[in-house]
């Protein structure tokens, strides 16, 4: 009997020894704990959409954080050890050309919409450099992003580090804005913007039954001029939630994103902080909070 019991445990681990790491480019859990902020100097990895997560889950890989046309802009502290990065610059001469180039190779490959390739929003009049009106919807699907670029290791690197001039921010900006965002965090599945808010479709990961494990997708809401907290940031998870082990809760992450809103808006200098500055210190804070469960091994069974 004793034998038999030591085949077992022998042969076990045997059969799952094919993939036992998560692969956290690909699927990642809101937890605690922090991703470093590559240097602009490294090498940039943007790649191709990877495989999918939940019931609707894409990726890629991530990339840098910096600028185009000027240097990288700095940032100050924003809520549980985030850095609230900058969003304002100078343009170079040759900046309007490669916005053009960027635009549309995105409206190409169906990364985009809501903006034309003159910069002004779908069906609207307006120049490319006029500021976003109060009736706008612009969109940005992450795994197109990536998608779309994939081939061309220039707008690549342009998307990977530009940034807006200073100045409220028109379509065109808040486009090129979420696309950046999307190319640098492989986790980003969708973004939107309206005139009084953004939304962050966000990949995070858990365990399904408390034993597969997997990734799902979390919707995140914002709109900042809310009265209430339960209106300023909403968040949806899907219909499996129940059957899923996640490693934050909706009241938590509601407070936390809560949180890191006021304190950007109280770090500002400028009193009409605008949107950007916002959804770019969310995208931050969800990317920073991984690594809960990141050496995990479990079973041997790939991230689905």
């Amino acid at each position: 009997m004793r034998i038999l019991l030591i085949l077992v445990l022998l042969l076990i681990p045997a059969g799952h020894a094919s993939a036992v790491f998560y692969n956290n480019t690909e699927t990642i859990e809101i937890g605690d704990g922090g991703l470093p902020e590559p240097s602009p100097d490294s090498t940039e990895d943007t790649g191709t959409s990877g495989g999918s997560g939940g019931s609707s889950s894409t990726g890629g890989s991530s990339s840098g954080v910096g600028s185009s046309g000027g240097s990288s802009g700095g940032g100050s502290s924003a809520g549980s050890g985030t850095t609230t990065p900058s969003v304002s610059g100078t343009s170079g001469a040759g900046d309007s050309s490669d916005e053009d180039d960027l635009i549309d190779a995105l409206l190409a490959g169906g990364a985009l919409s809501g903006v034309s390739s003159s910069g002004s929003a779908s069906g609207a009049a307006g120049s490319a450099g006029a500021s976003a009106g109060s009736n706008f919807s612009v969109r940005v699907i992450g795994a197109k992003v990536r998608q779309a670029l994939s081939a061309d290791i220039d707008l690549q690197e342009i998307l990977t580090y530009w940034r807006r001039g200073k100045g409220r921010a028109s379509e065109r900006d808040l486009g090129l804005i979420a696309a950046s965002t999307a190319l640098r965090d492989s986790n980003v599945q969708e973004v939107s913007f309206t005139a009084s808010s953004f939304e962050i479709v966000y990949r995070s990961r858990g365990y399904l039954v408390a034993v597969l494990p997997w990734s799902f997708p979390v919707r995140l809401t914002v709109v900042p001029d809310a009265p209430v907290i339960e209106e300023r940031v909403r968040v949806k998870l899907p219909w499996y939630r129940f059957f899923v082990r996640k490693f934050f809760t909706v009241s938590g992450l509601q407070r936390d994103i809560n949180e890191l809103l006021t304190k950007t808006k109280n770090e500002s200098p400028d009193s009409d902080i605008g949107t950007p500055l916002l959804f770019e210190a969310t995208a931050q804070f969800l990317r920073t909070k991984v690594g809960t469960v990141a050496d995990s091994v479990l079973l041997g069974i790939e991230p689905r």
